[in-house]
């Protein structure tokens, strides 16, 4: 498994609007988040299968005193496609990140 951090400053596209929003307020829309919630980096978890990108899971890497991270996942993408644990949002998040965040895969903790 491989490891990147993203902030807010990544854009991904909304997928219900179209529109460009930051991937932590994102996250926040679709409810992965709680909106009142102070987060400022996340951890992606991530491998290639094959040539692709598979995300695994996402985790609150903000530092919070001490520079303690959280580690609280927010999005775990290994539940089974078609199951409550597995909705649309989760589908739309997935397809968002492949779409903007792949030439930032390059990984900050192998």
């Amino acid at each position: 498994m491989r490891e990147t951090f993203f902030n807010n400053l990544w854009m991904l596209d909304n997928q219900k609007t179209d529109e460009q929003i930051g991937f932590i307020d994102y996250m926040k829309e679709l409810g992965f988040i709680d909106k009142d919630r102070l987060v400022t980096e996340l951890g992606v978890v991530w491998e290639y299968e094959g040539d692709e990108i598979h995300v695994d899971h996402i985790y609150d890497n903000s530092l919070v005193g001490g520079g303690i991270n959280q580690g609280e996942v927010f999005v775990d993408f290994t539940g089974e496609v078609g199951t409550d644990e597995y909705t649309e949002d989760h589908d739309d998040l997935y397809t968002s990140i492949l779409m903007c965040c792949e030439q930032g895969f390059e990984p900050s903790y192998i």
